[in-house]
Parts: structure tokens; sequence; C-alpha cells
């Protein structure tokens, strides 16, 4: 997603969501409420096919959608109605909307697909009868995978094992310098005039 996206997004959200005086002059507005914005991409052989689809939800119920499909804001409750009204009447935000199925749906597919879809790891699958008296059936065909793990995953693990390591080490190495700060520290007795010009003594770790 570009970077002149992200802003974009995030005032959309915040303008669509905002709970403006039609939420409250169709109900009592509840001191708790939750309202949420959720935006989902639809993919359909590929990019062939892209349906971008924003729902407005307020305790639960959605009451207003864009649907990339329809190319508009639709009330489904009384609710949205004033909500889908004011949107539909901004040319500025119908026209980014639109533009999300290219700017966000078939961009992030982009970037995503190599990880996901793009995967060429062959399993191994391995099918054997099992005989169990325990069940009602007489034989039970299992079925073991192995080797579906693509090398994607294999380096993110490795990586993360990797980082915990490294974690460990500094860790015990800071252990190990701060016990040893502490043990070579010995107390002595000082006059009075030696306390305002002595060190401070180190603090436990």
């Amino acid at each position: 997603m570009g970077s002149g996206w992200i802003p974009w997004m995030v005032a959309l959200l915040v303008s669509v969501i905002r709970l403006d005086s039609s939420m409250t002059q169709v109900r009592d507005s509840p001191e708790d409420f939750v309202i949420q914005a959720k935006a989902d991409c639809y993919f359909i052989n590929g990019t062939e096919k892209v349906q971008f689809v924003v729902r407005f939800i307020f305790n639960l119920e959605e009451y207003a959608r864009f649907d990339s499909c329809v190319g508009m804001f639709v009330a489904l409750t009384e609710l949205g109605k004033p909500d889908a009204e004011l949107w539909n009447s901004r040319p500025d935000i119908l026209e980014r909307s639109r533009a999300s199925v290219d700017a966000l749906c078939r961009r992030n597919y982009k970037l995503g697909a190599p990880f996901t879809v793009g995967r060429k790891v062959q399993p191994e699958v391995t099918v054997y009868p099992e005989r169990t008296p325990s069940l009602q059936h007489r034989n039970l065909l299992l079925c073991s995978v192995t080797g579906a793990q693509s090398a994607y995953s294999w380096r993110k693990m490795l990586s993360g094992s990797a980082a915990f390591l490294l974690g460990l080490i500094f860790f015990l190495v800071g252990t190990v310098i701060c016990l040893r700060a502490q043990k070579g520290y010995v107390p002595t007795q000082l006059s009075g005039d030696e306390v305002s010009s002595a060190v401070p003594s180190p603090q436990p770790c």
C-alpha cells in the first residue's frame, strides 16, 4: 500500500464511523457502545475479479456498507440511511472508495501472493488402514501429510529461533556482568568528610 493511501484510509474510517446525530436520532444512545469498520478484499481467479467491501457496524449490527460491485454506500438499516446518503454525496469519498479495488486489494495481492498462493511445495501423503476396535468402524483410513511447509516458513521459523537465542545470550551476558559488579564491590567505612566525595554504590540488578 502506498504511503499516500494510509492517511486516507485512516481519515475515511474516522470520518465514516464517527457517532453523528443520525445514530442518536434513531435510538437511545447507550453509555457503552462499539463502532467498527471492517474492510475485506475478495479475489476470484487471482485478480481477475476483485471485490472491495467495507462494513460499518454499531453494537454488532451492520448498518451500512460500501461494496465496489455496487460502487456506492448502501444503508442496511434505518440507522445507516443518513450516513449512506452523506457519504454518497461526497465525490472525494466515493472516488477513493472505488479506487481501493486497485490501490489496496490488487496491490496487496501482488505483495502477498508469493507467500500464499505462490507456494509450490508438494506434500507427501501416506494413506494406510487402521483397525480401531473402540470405534464402530471396522476399517479406518488414516492420512499422514508431511513436507507441506514451504521454504519461507522454515526461514521464518529459523530466524525466530535465532532471535530468541540472541536475546538469551544478551540476557545471560548482562546477568553475569551485573553479578560481577556486585561481587567486586566491598563496602568500606568512610569518615564524615569522605562520605560527601564517595562514589555512589552500584545499584542491584
